[in-house]
């Protein structure tokens, strides 16, 4: 999809690009036993939900809990359910709770994907 510059600069996938490697750095300064990997390399189920992300900050002016919704309704749709930990084969994870519930930690990957989102559409310009 090629960006119209006059409304946004950067394509929706370029600015998940950049979410997703913020939030990486944010898991690995956290000590998250499980950070994201490159953009590259992550799943595609990971990615499409990123980017749907970024349509919807960008579109629809979704905010850090509307975007954890979100995730949580794409997670489950793929079979993932809460769990202690985060399981790839089992399909569970911590943060499969309402956003009031997560820890503040966990929020701010949330809240960063936000303000990059806002900040690379123009939002701060």
């Amino acid at each position: 999809m090629a960006a119209n510059a006059d409304v946004f600069p950067y394509t929706d996938e370029q600015v998940a690009r950049v979410t997703h490697a913020a939030n990486s750095a944010l898991q690995n300064i956290q000590g998250d036993p499980m950070p994201s990997t490159t953009w590259d390399a992550e799943r595609n189920e990971v990615r499409s939900a990123k980017i749907a992300g970024v349509a919807a900050v960008r579109r629809e002016g979704k905010f850090p809990r509307d975007l954890h919704a979100m995730w949580m309704d794409h997670m489950a749709g793929l079979g993932w359910v809460y769990g202690p930990e985060k399981d790839l084969e089992r399909k569970t994870h911590p943060c499969m709770v309402p956003y009031q519930d997560l820890p503040v930690s966990q929020r701010h990957k949330d809240i960063v994907f936000w303000v990059l989102t806002l900040a690379l559409s123009g939002a701060f310009s």
